[in-house]
């Protein structure tokens, strides 16, 4: 149900943007303050004087709002904004031509905004990057942060004004509609958007620990493909207890029902 309210209001540039609201909503977690993550604040976090790092999701919170509204008055009353955020994510994703997962439901939404100041930046090099991603708690920071960066196929540059972390607003890569691996290319190769960030950059640099997987993924497309769920639920389920929340992390939920 709310698969397909998503896939009824997903247009334009909404699609990138609803898949990089979901990142942003879970990756405020923090295993050592066990505050933050995939339970709904980003929709607290609208004021962009303040929470800087969500320029540009004007556009989805809206959409949000209506895919909300028309799945609790048809069937699901409960549902929360922090499963809508993660479950439009993932469709955001397959209308683009990617992967479609299946998604575990069940997160509560918090009840105060979190600290966004922990997001990572265009310009953080890798190290930060992996350390951002541990102490998210990544079973496989390196790993995820490579495959879960496959995410800026379809990304679109919220960053205005060029520096030596991004050359300014634009599509990140220049095929920006297509999930399909081509970022890899581009970074690894320096075709096309060539790395619209430098953080991008940072992850093929020679003797990265990322710079291997980014090589594979820009020589097998289907491998990046096949990666993609896996690091993407476990996105999902940043800072949420599935125990208390009455589900297992051996339930599943498919696309479409």
């Amino acid at each position: 149900m709310t698969w397909n309210a998503a896939n009824q209001n997903l247009r334009g540039q909404t699609v990138a943007n609803c898949l990089r609201m979901a990142f942003h909503d879970a990756a405020t977690y923090q295993t050592d303050t066990d505050e933050g993550g995939a339970n709904g604040s980003i929709m607290r976090e609208l004021d962009f004087s303040i929470f800087t790092q969500h320029n540009g999701l004007q556009a989805c919170a809206a959409i949000m709002e209506v895919i909300a509204v028309q799945v609790r008055t048809t069937g699901c009353p409960e549902l929360t904004y922090a499963d809508a955020i993660q479950v439009v994510g993932a469709a955001a994703v397959a209308a683009s031509g990617g992967p479609m997962c299946d998604m575990l439901m069940g997160r509560p939404d918090a009840a105060v905004a979190d600290d966004t100041s922990v997001l990572p930046s265009q310009c953080h090099d890798v190290t930060i990057l992996i350390d951002g991603f541990t102490r998210n708690g990544f079973t496989d920071p390196a790993t995820s942060l490579v495959v879960l960066s496959g995410a800026h196929n379809i990304g679109r540059s919220q960053v205005t004004g060029q520096s030596r972390c991004s050359r300014g607003l634009g599509p990140l890569t220049a095929a920006p509609n297509s999930f399909d691996g081509h970022y890899y290319n581009e970074v690894v190769d320096n075709t096309g958007r060539r790395g619209w960030f430098s953080s991008d950059q940072t992850l093929a640099d020679n003797g990265a620990p990322t710079a291997t997987l980014m090589t594979t993924f820009a020589r097998d497309h289907g491998a990046f493909l096949d990666a993609w769920c896996p690091h993407y639920r476990e996105s999902s389920l940043l800072g949420v207890d599935p125990v208390a929340n009455g589900f297992s992390l051996n339930d599943g939920w498919t696309p479409g029902s």
